[in-house]
Order: C-alpha cells, then sequence, then structure tokens
C-alpha cells in the first residue's frame, strides 16, 4: 500500500493512504458530481470522480507546498468537464446525421417532372420525428448502466420478467422490482426530454 504526505491544511500533513485520502475527500468528490447529476448518472460519475482522485494521488507531490484538496479539485473538474465533452461530441455526432438525411421526396435530376427516390424504390418518406425520436430514445438508453439496458431491452423484446431473471440468476420478484424501476425511470426521463 502506497503512502504519501499529503498536505491538508496551511498546518497540517499527513502521510495518508489512497484509501485513507478517499476516504477523507469523498465529500469532495460528491460536491464536484452534484451539479452534473441531471445530466449523467451518478454511478458513472463517482467513477470518473474517483479515477480522478486516484491521479491526483498519484502525481501529488507535497513540496510544492500546494494542499491536495486543491489540487484534487481540479483533477476531479477537468475529467468531468473531459467526460461532458466526449458525451457531447456523441450526441453532436448523431444530430449530424439527421442534417445529412435524403428526403424520399427529393427529386432524382433537376428538373421539375424528374422522379423522386420513393417512386424509385417504391418506400415512404421517412420522418424527421422519427429519427429524432430514435436520438432521444438513444441518448436515454444511453444513461442506464448496461445490466439495466439488457434488461429493458429483453423486455421491449417480449421475453417475460421470469425469463430475464432466470437467465440472469435472480430471484423473479428482485427482477420484477428492478424492471420497475428501470421502466419508471426511463419513462421520466423520456417525458422529461419531449417536454424540452
Amino acid at each position: 500500500m502506497i503512502r504519501k504526505q499529503i498536505i491538508l491544511s496551511e498546518t497540517k500533513t499527513a502521510e495518508l493512504s489512497f484509501e485513507e485520502v478517499m476516504a477523507k475527500y469523498k465529500p469532495l468528490i460528491k460536491k464536484g458530481i452534484s451539479s452534473w447529476l441531471g445530466s449523467y448518472e451518478y454511478d458513472d460519475l463517482f467513477q470518473i470522480a474517483s479515477i480522478a482522485l486516484w491521479k491526483a494521488f498519484e502525481k501529488y507531490d507535497h513540496r510544492k507546498n500546494i494542499g491536495f484538496g486543491y489540487i484534487a479539485k481540479l483533477y476531479i473538474k477537468s475529467s468531468i468537464l473531459a467526460y461532458h465533452k466526449k458525451q457531447t461530441a456523441k450526441l453532436t455526432n448523431k444530430t449530424s446525421k439527421i442534417n445529412n438525411v435524403v428526403s424520399f421526396q427529393d427529386l432524382l435530376g433537376d428538373d421539375e417532372d424528374g422522379t423522386t427516390l420513393e417512386e424509385l424504390f417504391g418506400v415512404e418518406d421517412i420522418s424527421i420525428n422519427n429519427l429524432a425520436d430514435k436520438l432521444v430514445l438513444d441518448q436515454i438508453m444511453n444513461k442506464f448502466s448496461k445490466q439495466q439496458q439488457e434488461d429493458i431491452l429483453a423486455y421491449i423484446s417480449g421475453f417475460k420478467v421470469s425469463d430475464i431473471a432466470a437467465t440472469k440468476d435472480i430471484s423473479k420478484q428482485t427482477m420484477s422490482i428492478r424492471m420497475k424501476n428501470s421502466l419508471m425511470k426511463f419513462r421520466a426521463m423520456y417525458i422529461k426530454e419531449m417536454v424540452m
């Protein structure tokens, strides 16, 4: 177990392990992620902030005479901002695909009497609303854990709660509660997105 000299305040230093630092600075992590909770999952943010705290601990040098709390706060904030930037870039990439959608009503050729893609392929126009709904659904699903995503997709695909529980080796009651909570959360997030 690695122990490091940590400046806790202007007058107090201590030799701490990372586990002790984690216990001491857990409130700082919670405070750092609190303003992002409406946008991202608590578990994801907590993991990102914990890794940032570890990096701060790993690179910390008490000889620079800077308190560890200040360094930890900078690492946590910059890591969460980097995560946000990455998530925003993913969303921007998805929404840019909407802008490149070709309508089946577009004419092939320059004249007004040209053939449309609908006439050529015999399909109806894809609605922008359907694509926007799909993006909203994708965005909402990304806020769930892998386990929750699997549960919801299995349920939507027509599997019974008892079947899903059996594959996960948990009781039907536990799976039922988990499914109910996931679906309620999904519904609330969907309504919130549709109102905005």
